[in-house]
């Protein structure tokens, strides 16, 4: 992304990705950026020291804004900015991120139909819940993308028995449900 004010992403997987540079996941140039529902998670980028962010990169004052999202395991960290704004709120930040509703404990992700980072919950079968389970800072159906149709979080699931998310939102990535 470069240099476009207002870019919202929601309801996103940026996953397993690499970038020789920095930003392995996402790196904003000189944008505002608005993250929603989404899940950064196993990527990396190729400069270790300063200046890499494996997960996310913020280049040239770009201002970050993150809510309900889980960034995890990215290498070698999972963050790198210069300037700008970063704010992140009811996220699961591995390493810690100072915010409100902010979680710093594995998220535990479980396997399921459509792919690898499905919550962990007692209620589809694992021994334990994801600290991300209803930790959101919103109901599911009140979280709706803008295009091209209204789709809102109550029609999509983190659970990988996919029944689907109900009452207060999850934090991360929800894959539809059927």
């Amino acid at each position: 992304l470069e240099y476009s004010a207002g870019t919202r992403v929601f309801n996103c997987l940026i996953a397993e990705n690499y970038a020789g540079w920095r930003g392995g996941g996402i790196a904003s140039d000189g944008t505002g950026l608005e993250v929603i529902n989404s899940t950064v998670a196993n990527n990396s980028a190729g400069c270790a020291g300063s200046f890499s962010g494996g997960g996310i990169a913020s280049i040239n004052n770009a201002d970050l804004a993150f809510s309900n999202c889980i960034i995890w395991a990215n290498v070698p960290d999972q963050i790198d900015y210069e300037n700008g704004f970063i704010g992140i709120s009811y996220s699961i930040f591995e390493g810690g991120f100072a915010g409100t509703g902010n979680i710093s404990e594995d998220p535990l992700f479980t396997v399921g139909p459509r792919g690898y980072h499905y919550l962990s919950q007692k209620a589809a079968g694992q021994f334990e819940d994801s600290p991300g389970v209803n930790s959101g800072d919103n109901e599911a159906s009140a979280l709706c993308s803008m295009a091209p149709s209204s789709l809102c979080l109550d029609l999509y699931t983190t659970r990988r028995d996919e029944a689907p998310d109900m009452g207060q939102v999850d934090i991360g990535y929800h894959y539809y449900s059927e």
